[in-house]
């Protein structure tokens, strides 16, 4: 792995071609990194930089091009069959990003992590706005809710069901 950049905080670093920069802006050239499985499915044998990839998921109809390759990362919930390291990252300057989600790790108190976070995106760029922010915490807790509260309820089910044995056992 080589370069460090925005998804090697993640653990993903960079294996061929190069991370988001400003070029990758909304009137810069549409583009895309890919997962290293991404590329092992769909190039195989070659490398996929400088290829055009259409992401009609997303209305798009011309080609973006890929510029970089990442290492693999599991993504989607934790609790779900349906986990992946087939991914196509694209700058969010070239998206519509009402729904997204940024999402930072802090040490201490949230609160001091969100205002540190939120002044380093200032910093680094005035004109975006971080619209919805939540801690990785925060997103854990999120995505593991229905599981959490099927857990309790088994759990509260199997209390009763123990109380029932046991007086049923005494008597």
């Amino acid at each position: 792995l080589r370069a460090l950049g925005p998804l090697s905080t993640l653990g993903a670093g960079l294996l061929e071609g190069r991370f988001f920069d400003t070029r990758d802006d909304e009137a810069g050239a549409k583009t895309a990194i890919v997962s290293a499985a991404f590329a092992a499915r769909h190039f195989p044998g070659r490398s996929p930089i400088g290829a055009g990839l259409i992401m009609s998921g997303l209305g798009e109809t011309a080609p973006r091009t890929v510029v970089g390759v990442t290492a693999d990362l599991l993504l989607g919930n934790p609790l779900s069959r349906d986990r992946s390291t087939i991914a196509v990252y694209i700058p969010l300057r070239q998206t519509e990003a009402a729904g997204a989600v940024a999402v930072f790790r802090h040490r201490g108190s949230e609160a001091g992590g969100r205002s540190a976070f939120l002044r380093t995106v200032a910093e680094l760029d005035p004109a975006l706005a971080v619209g919805n922010v939540m801690s990785f915490d925060d997103a854990l807790a999120k995505s593991t809710l229905i599981a959490r509260s099927v857990a309790r309820l088994f759990g509260a089910c199997f209390g009763f069901a123990l109380l029932l044995a046991v007086s049923g056992a005494y008597g």
